[in-house]
């Protein structure tokens, strides 16, 4: 016949003793193999990515909350603090001078200052799950408010300049998120905090947000 030879014949005929076979094999295991580590290296990628946006999530979740209560805070002190009922269960704060007054019909108030809001929001907050607010100070008057080892690390850092400090940790097994920001000396905190000797600007503390993720 004059039909011309088939290339696929003579390319095996090439390859004398078998070593078409092993050619052949060792090409679909380097390309499977190559293959493999591309594959490998996107889902990589996509787990780092994922990561990332979960932290900044988190970051941006933990300021969200950090700044919500330093606004209620504001709208505390414009106001000089707030007088509620003194019904059982409520104790006038030790830390303040005069707290309660009395009204005409005979009922006791006493003052609740940005201080005592912060952790009265930060007792219901966790109460319910949700999260935790700190407020802390490396000079605290109030032994309640004195920080825990992390705080105490984040309030040296502020002041050296940070303006944040941030972490995921692990207890036992919970995933907590941390989140601190410092609180600067403004002229409304030296009627508290001028004996300390505090001038306006220092940084005075600071405070923590814990939550769960």
């Amino acid at each position: 016949s004059d039909a011309p030879p088939d290339p696929f014949v003579s390319a095996v005929g090439a390859f004398p003793g078998g070593k078409e076979s092993r050619f052949y094999r060792g090409f679909v295991i380097s390309t499977a193999a190559t293959l493999g580590l591309a594959m490998a290296a996107i889902f990589v990628g996509i787990a780092l990515q994922a990561h990332a946006l979960i932290r900044e999530e988190l970051l941006t979740r933990a300021r969200a909350h950090f700044n919500s209560i330093v606004i209620a805070r504001k709208w505390n002190v414009q106001y000089g603090g707030v007088f509620v009922e003194k019904v059982p269960g409520v104790e006038s704060s030790a830390y303040l001078r005069d707290p309660d007054v009395r009204t005409e019909d005979g009922r006791v108030l006493t003052l609740k200052n940005h201080a005592l809001m912060t952790r009265e929001i930060s007792e219901t907050a966790d109460s319910e799950g949700l999260l935790k607010f700190h407020i802390t100070s490396l000079k605290p008057l109030n032994p309640a408010n004195a920080p825990d080892a992390w705080e105490a690390s984040a309030l040296r850092l502020f002041e050296t300049g940070v303006r944040e400090a941030f972490e995921d940790i692990r207890e036992g097994k919970r995933s907590i998120y941390r989140y601190m920001a410092p609180l600067a000396v403004e002229k409304s905190c030296l009627a508290c905090h001028a004996e300390q000797g505090y001038k306006i600007g220092d940084i005075r503390g600071g405070i923590s947000v814990r939550f769960e993720f």
